[in-house]
């Protein structure tokens, strides 16, 4: 019996945002800043990578120009408020 796992789902994910992503996309710099920053608090893997798949799932991909990173950052950031409240 196989443990239930998505690990593999999220690769593939994640591979095909970055053959999507612009250039001069901002979208990995809010994963890193975020990492960086969460990884200190007690914040599981798998709420930071729901928090981040979310609005990489729902945003056009051309919104994650950096001219837009402040904007995709509180975006995120309101979404783990959100989260945190429940």
């Amino acid at each position: 019996m196989w443990p239930e796992t998505y690990a593999v789902a999220e690769i593939k994910f994640f591979r095909h945002m970055v053959k999507q992503a612009l250039q001069d996309s901002s979208h990995l710099k809010c994963l890193q800043l975020l990492a960086g920053v969460l990884a200190c608090k007690d914040f599981s893997v798998y709420s930071m990578k729901t928090i981040v798949m979310r609005p990489l799932n729902t945003v056009p991909v051309s919104w994650w120009h950096r001219r837009y990173f402040v904007l995709q950052l509180m975006d995120i950031l309101e979404q783990l408020l959100f989260s945190l409240e429940e």
